[in-house]
């Protein structure tokens, strides 16, 4: 695991009365996993957009990497890939077209990014994922110290 900060070269704007899309990037609302990729693409360099909506198991947020891109709060797929969380979990690895996650939080003017390989992701997953029954998905925790001792603990 490798922890980067980016300093945030894209102008955003933060509104937590926009409930769902609190981001705005360029004129659009985004969630915050949507803010993340955009904003990790723009410090890489890369075209700074939303990946239009790829299929988890046919490519990746970030192609030119095979990354995945995720932020707390996520929700793993929106396919549905089981009835249980070990099924999702082990249907998803199975299918994914991802090498690596880049796991990130904005923090401010700072974009902080864990890059995990797929191992680590899913060991992240069995500490910090949670089964949505309902919608028969996992979904990441909410920002934790507990979440960033265990990340910064691996690196």
């Amino acid at each position: 695991m490798k922890r980067n900060v980016y300093t945030i070269t894209k102008d955003y704007q933060f509104d937590s009365t926009h409930t769902g899309a609190p981001y705005s990037i360029d004129g659009k609302h985004c969630n915050a996993g949507e803010a993340v990729e955009i904003l990790l693409k723009a410090a890489l360099k890369l075209t700074a957009e939303k990946d239009p909506n790829t299929p988890f198991d046919e490519g990746s947020d970030i192609p030119e990497l095979h990354a995945s891109v995720k932020s707390p709060n996520f929700t793993l797929t929106s396919v549905n890939l089981g009835e249980s969380f070990e099924e999702v979990m082990e249907n998803y690895f199975k299918r994914t077209a991802s090498t690596c996650t880049a796991w990130g939080y904005i923090a401010g003017e700072e974009l902080v990014v864990y890059w995990m390989s797929m191992d680590e992701f899913r060991e992240y997953l069995e500490e910090f994922g949670t089964w949505e029954k309902s919608r028969k998905v996992i979904r990441g925790k909410k920002l934790s110290k507990k979440m960033l001792d265990w990340l910064d603990k691996r690196m």
